[in-house]
């Protein structure tokens, strides 16, 4: 008599950004074998790091830190060539004249605080002490002259108050000449091992829901946000998602892998890990 295997739910952790909506729109079809739950990046990490969710998209940052612990989904990734459009530095000054003064930094996203770390030390020549801080970015901007801002958050901002703003992965890409990576779709090791097949059942499938939603972007801004080419933000949602990298290839892992050695030049990583894929492990 067969003996039967039962598959466990696979525990998938969802940002709540609006970038994370052309993998997640239609994703998951009656019967699947998972279940979801929601955060912003620094709680997907913490999640991750624990055990209660199983695959996420993590930040580049928790990767490079924690490498031993997961294995990359192929293909798939949350980035930018140019413009990231929500990864952003709002300020009172001129960067030129921001010097050493302080700078309130979002607690939602590590990596985003690395990623300026190294612009400003490194392209700027400037060092400054980042305070952490939640709250509106008005709110930041009252406790620091300039402040770090992510997802919806700082794409939707406007200040009532003139302010410049700099994006992030636009600074790196006139920098390096190379795309940013934000975020990497990762597996805990673990649950890989112990469940193999979901694993790249639900890999392969979020390459196609990717590709389908990235093909029918209208549809998807309709449907999910209740939008319509009426709405005053329709054209900035379209043009945002539109622009951003959703694909892991190899002009993005080559800035995903400069970006790693550029955080352990910082010490905010211990040493450049490899990037190590759930099909090496099948392997």
């Amino acid at each position: 008599m067969p003996t039967t295997v039962e598959t466990k739910k696979l525990k998938i952790g969802r940002i709540s950004y609006l970038n994370t909506l052309p993998f997640y729109f239609e994703l998951f079809q009656t019967g699947d074998v998972c279940v979801t739950q929601n955060g912003y990046p620094a709680q997907i990490n913490q999640w991750m790091q624990e055990g209660a969710i199983d695959i996420a998209p993590i930040s580049s940052l928790e990767y490079g830190r924690h490498p031993d612990a997961y294995y990359l989904l192929p293909g798939v990734s949350i980035g930018a060539r140019r413009h990231s459009g929500s990864v952003l530095l709002f300020s009172r000054e001129p960067i030129e004249r921001l010097k050493s003064q302080p700078i309130a930094v979002s607690e939602e996203s590590y990596s985003s605080q690395i990623l300026l770390k190294i612009l400003l030390a490194k392209r700027f020549h400037s060092d400054h002490q980042f305070i952490p801080l939640s709250g509106t970015i008005d709110s930041m901007l009252e406790a620091a002259p300039a402040c770090l801002a992510i997802g919806d958050k700082a794409l939707f901002y406007r200040s009532s108050n003139f302010c410049y703003k700099y994006d992030l992965s636009e600074w790196w890409y006139e920098w390096t000449g190379l795309p940013f990576c934000f975020a990497v779709w990762a597996v805990r090791r673990e649950a890989c091992q112990e469940n193999a097949a979901a694993v790249r059942s639900f890999s392969d499938q979020l390459k196609v829901s990717l590709e389908r939603n990235l093909n029918q972007l209208p549809v998807l801004i309709e449907k999910e946000l209740n939008l319509s080419i009426a709405d005053e933000k329709y054209a900035l949602v379209y043009s945002y998602l539109s622009q951003l990298s959703n694909h892991l290839n190899e002009e993005m892992q080559t800035g995903l892998k400069r970006f790693f050695e550029l955080a352990c030049e910082i010490n905010a990583i211990e040493k450049v890990p490899p990037l190590e894929f759930i099909q090496e492990f099948a392997a």
